[in-house]
């Protein structure tokens, strides 16, 4: 599998605020970086859509510890900041073998 794109937090936030509006079915301002995920209206089924966009755009599986931690984030920029250090990770993973 390919190692995940490098992005920064900013660049996952902008990528995920439209990600989410459209899961939500919102128009793509109504979600930012401070965005409280649980106010948004996502209910399980949107989750597992915004969940497997993020594993097609960064090319790798989740694990299911890892969907939790996901699941868990408070706001949008939480999601992002768990959402890079996991990518980090993988391309740690990657380089070192």
């Amino acid at each position: 599998m390919r190692s995940p794109p490098q992005r920064s937090v900013d660049e996952l936030v902008a990528w995920l605020c439209p990600a989410i509006a459209r899961a939500c079915q919102l128009e793509p301002t109504a979600v930012t970086a401070e965005s409280r995920v649980v106010e948004l209206g996502l209910d399980s089924l949107s989750l597992v859509s915004v969940l497997t966009l993020i594993e097609a755009e960064h090319g790798f599986e989740l694990t299911p510890k890892e969907m939790l931690i996901l699941l868990e984030a408070a706001d949008v920029r939480a999601l992002a900041c768990a959402l890079s250090t996991m990518i980090e990770a993988r391309r740690r993973s990657d380089v070192s073998g």
